[in-house]
């Protein structure tokens, strides 16, 4: 039977769990981006409540010149400065691994420190900065290669948000074809630290009829609002999407950015119809 996920920053649908007869992977055999990896992350910074977070937040990129020998040293690497963070008073941290198109990794994520004043806030840029130069020195990083900007509250954390959650193993920072040379196993591509608020999901079962009628809401609800942006290639691909849609399939992408309250009240819509099961 359709599920649909709801969670605080988005929802996804689907036919449900179909078991197929390829044989698995071990988890320890991590092989970069997965879309088991991609949507784990996307589910978690679904999950958080933007307006509980406390402290002061930093978007940051972290970047070396030369590729690491192999993931076990990247991972060390990244250990190293997340260690030298905690000191400095890090209260919660989410981190991802990507690839730039030179085959060599580097390091996103979002920190949070306690509350700092304009002046703390310019030093902590220095400091997350220079503590990545620090523990990266072998691998000679370049100054003008590092980044670190305030995340101004919940609009920070959308706009962060939307880039890393979004993205898909298609994606060429994500593609198993960047992954370097020598690196077998690359290890876990992302993770968080710290107490983070969030919203456990939400489940709730449609039967066919269900599933086609709220896809149709939630891919209206995107045109509209790319209309409204004035970005009218996406609303032309959202059309043919919609027309095109096989009879049975997965909605990815269309529940972004929907609250709780608007997916409630779409599904409650739904479920008015005569033809529609639901089951929380």
């Amino acid at each position: 039977m359709p599920v649909t996920r709801i969670l605080p920053n988005g929802a996804t649908m689907s036919i449900g769990y179909r078991p197929g007869n390829h044989e698995r992977k071990k988890r320890g055999d991590t092989q970069g981006w997965t879309n088991r990896a991609s949507r784990g992350n996307r589910d978690f910074l679904w999950s958080i409540l933007a307006d509980q977070l406390t402290g002061q937040g930093y978007a940051i990129t972290l970047t070396v010149r030369d590729c690491p020998p192999s993931a076990a040293d990247w991972t060390a690497l990244r250990n190293a400065w997340v260690r030298r963070m905690k000191r400095s008073g890090m209260i919660r941290l989410h981190w991802l691994t990507e690839w730039q198109r030179r085959g060599v990794p580097h390091l996103h994520g979002a920190i949070w420190f306690p509350d700092d004043s304009p002046e703390q806030v310019r030093s902590r840029h220095a400091e997350i900065i220079k503590a990545w130069l620090e523990v990266a020195s072998g691998f000679h990083p370049r100054r003008s290669g590092q980044d670190s900007r305030v995340i101004t509250g919940a609009p920070g954390w959308f706009e962060y948000l939307a880039k890393h959650a979004a993205r898909s193993v298609k994606n060429y920072q994500r593609s198993a074809l960047s992954i370097p040379a020598g690196w077998r196993k690359t290890g876990r591509m992302w993770g968080h630290w710290g107490e983070w608020p969030a919203r456990e999901k939400m489940d709730i079962h449609l039967n066919d009829a269900g599933f086609f009628r709220l896809r149709r809401l939630w891919v209206g609800y995107q045109i509209a609002k790319s209309r409204g942006k004035g970005d009218f290639e996406r609303v032309r691909f959202l059309r043919s999407y919609l027309q095109a849609a096989p009879e049975v399939s997965t909605c990815r992408g269309m529940g972004e950015w929907l609250s709780v309250d608007l997916q409630l009240d779409m599904i409650a819509a739904v479920a008015t119809r005569s033809d529609v099961e639901v089951e929380s």
